[in-house]
């Protein structure tokens, strides 16, 4: 059973790790490349005590009870930036699908866009419809 405080020489120790960034007699905080690796290890199906003990923080040491919370932390950790990336590329998609194809730099939307481009085309229209009055009106005095 693991005593809740580290004495001076197991600080010592600890600190001397290059998988711990940093020890005190009731915290240790590990590097981030280690976290990481303990994940990918977790993954492919390595035991958290084992992976402890292969970077020299024997469970005997560091207690399996801070094991054991490490990894469930670092699980809810990756959990949530998954989830936040994953709700990140639904409103990127969101984003994508409500702009402008043509990015249009004053910030209007796509409806305003065709809803100018056909009122474009029905001037245009309607130009042509003076232009064919004007010559059928032609045509009929010329007759």
């Amino acid at each position: 059973m693991r005593s809740e405080t580290f004495t001076d020489e197991e600080i010592a120790y600890l600190a001397a790790l290059p998988a711990v960034e940093f020890a005190t007699p009731t915290r240790i905080h590990y590097a981030d490349w280690f976290r990481k690796e303990c994940m990918k290890q977790y993954h492919a199906g390595e035991r958290p005590s084992h992976i402890f003990r292969q970077a020299g923080l024997p469970p005997e040491l560091v207690g399996y009870k801070r094991i054991e919370r490490c990894f469930a932390r670092w699980r809810r950790e990756e959990r949530r930036k998954a989830e936040s990336k994953s709700s990140q590329s639904q409103q990127n998609s969101q984003q994508k699908r409500t702009k402008a194809p043509f990015g249009d730099a004053l910030g209007r939307d796509t409806q305003d866009l065709i809803i100018e481009q056909q009122a474009r085309y029905i001037a245009t229209l309607e130009k042509e419809i003076d232009r064919l009055k004007e010559l059928a009106g032609e045509a009929e005095q010329d007759q």
